[in-house]
């Protein structure tokens, strides 16, 4: 009897073992469970934050497009604002320096003149090219007074 007894409390701690491995095993089912559930609502909740990502990228993608073409259209305006005015700078200059090739010239030519009136009392053709040359560089000035 005393064996049976032995059996018998044998087979009651087995019993209460195995009652306990089973709710053991139904709270690591219930947590898979739970745990399965959190994943997928997890996943779903990473692919709409994904798809809000790619609108903002493509949204700043724009702005930024529309930005650089904004800076690069001022660019460019501010260029042809400094081209132009370069442009004028030389058309200056270079009238500047066609006035002053010109005076050249004309004191050189008067010299020639006066030294050809010397010899001849005649007008020659020389001194009306050189009054014509003076209504050029008139003119001239003119052009450059209005350019300033």
């Amino acid at each position: 009897m005393e064996n049976m007894e032995v059996i018998i409390t044998e087979i009651k701690k087995i019993f209460e073992d195995n009652k306990n491995f089973k709710e053991k095993i139904e709270i690591y089912e219930s947590n898979l469970k739970d745990l399965i559930n959190m994943n997928e609502e997890l996943k779903y909740k990473n692919n709409e934050l994904e798809i809000k990502v790619k609108d903002l990228e493509e949204k700043n993608n724009s702005k930024s497009s529309k930005l650089i073409w904004e800076n690069t259209q001022n660019i460019i305006k501010e260029k042809d604002i400094e081209i132009n005015k370069l442009k004028k700078d030389i058309l200056y200059y270079e009238r500047q320096n066609l006035i002053k090739f010109k005076e050249n010239i004309e004191v050189k030519e008067v010299k020639d003149v006066k030294e050809v009136v010397e010899k001849k009392p005649k007008k020659s053709k020389k001194s009306k090219i050189i009054i014509n040359k003076q209504n050029d560089i008139d003119d001239l000035e003119k052009d450059l007074l209005t350019i300033n």
